[in-house]
């Protein structure tokens, strides 16, 4: 007991591949979904390198005690992201 033959273990290795390969696959999808954001925008166009330009007014409602994101009183990151979004 414990020994496989030859023909065992090929059988055995073509399973063990094809199980692989379907992991491989299920995470690359989970990835793919991945690349659109939560509000539904399509992220897959991101490369490094790209640039852009927004401005804002900062205002008290802009803040990040106001917002919620923290005490001190500058630009609230969730305010900064929302800029690099595009309008509605």
């Amino acid at each position: 007991m414990g020994n496989v033959n030859s023909r065992e273990q090929r059988r055995i290795q073509k399973k063990e591949n094809r199980e692989s390969r379907k992991i491989r696959r299920e995470k690359h999808d989970a990835q793919r979904s991945e690349l659109t954001s939560p509000h539904g925008d399509d992220l897959s166009r991101l490369r490094p390198g790209l640039s852009g330009e927004a401005s804002l007014i900062v205002a008290e409602e802009h803040t990040a005690p106001r917002v919620g994101s923290g005490a001190i009183h500058v630009l609230a990151t969730p305010v900064m992201i929302n800029l690099s979004r595009p309008p509605p």
